[in-house]
């Protein structure tokens, strides 16, 4: 099946309470059974690859055309080191590092918001599992709480593109937005601003030392390539090739969304 989905057409759809527009690309959507609709709309989306894969690029317009919660992480652990909790000092140094923190730390974190969904919708998770012993217990919340079942993607890109895409990558700077762009691949309308809610554009402290992108790639391949064996024995695996065009890479994500 052929979706054919623009970035800019996905930023339009994401921004409307319609899943389809009236132009050749919303017609492709209109094109997919409702059924198709509801049923992608049931699963848990876990988004798995290294730093700079374009998790967060593509899994916004994702999380927002299904109308899902999306939920990042990363997103969560930076605002507990932004709030000078005990556990935001605790794990500062360590995220710093590039390192993932215990599984002890984030379990409860990841179970309290996952318990304030309804188990009804799926919603789609942005940086974890990072860990098999993660995913475990991702797994066990998922199917205690209800939800219909998981589609693990795993995003892979090649460590040279994950070291130019930290160096060019910049993000909305409110987090009610968050989302990514790249100075060269996909810049925003105007130098600065977020095309969506026209905050202003920053970059993120983890990009910015090259050592610490080399870390962050080095504890993914130690920590989650595990992961992504695990999901791939329970076939429930779907690996996307994120070094193509942004638009390519956004009509793989959802062919697997609305197979």
């Amino acid at each position: 099946m052929r979706i054919c989905l623009s970035l800019l057409t996905l930023f339009l759809l994401a921004t409307s309470p319609a899943i389809a527009g009236s132009d050749h690309c919303g017609k492709s959507l209109q094109s997919i059974s409702s059924l198709q609709i509801q049923e992608a709309r049931k699963y848990v989306y876990f988004l798995i690859g290294a730093p700079n894969a374009g998790k967060g690029t593509a899994g916004k317009p994702l999380a927002k055309t299904l109308q899902l919660p999306y939920v990042s992480t990363g997103d969560i652990l930076r605002g507990i080191i932004a709030s000078g909790s005990a556990l935001g000092q605790k794990i500062a140094p360590i995220i710093a590092s590039g390192q993932n923190i215990s599984t002890d730390d984030l379990k409860p974190i990841l179970n309290e918001w996952i318990n304030s969904q309804n188990p009804s919708l799926g919603f789609v998770m942005d940086g974890s599992p990072r860990k098999l012993i993660e995913a475990l217990a991702l797994e066990e919340i998922i199917q205690q709480a209800g939800y219909k079942g998981i589609r693990a993607i795993y995003f892979k890109v090649s460590s040279p593109a994950v070291l130019e895409r930290a160096a060019g990558r910049v993000i909305c700077s409110a987090k009610s937005c968050g989302q990514s762009f790249h100075r060269s691949f996909i810049p925003p309308a105007q130098q600065g601003i977020c095309d969506l809610c026209n905050s202003p554009l920053i970059r993120r402290s983890d990009d910015q030392s090259k050592e610490i992108v080399l870390n962050r790639t080095r504890t993914f391949e130690t920590d989650t390539i595990p992961v992504i064996e695990y999901f791939r024995s329970k076939g429930l695996l779907f690996e996307l090739n994120t070094e193509q065009s942004p638009n390519e890479v956004l009509k793989d994500l959802f062919g697997i969304a609305f197979q």
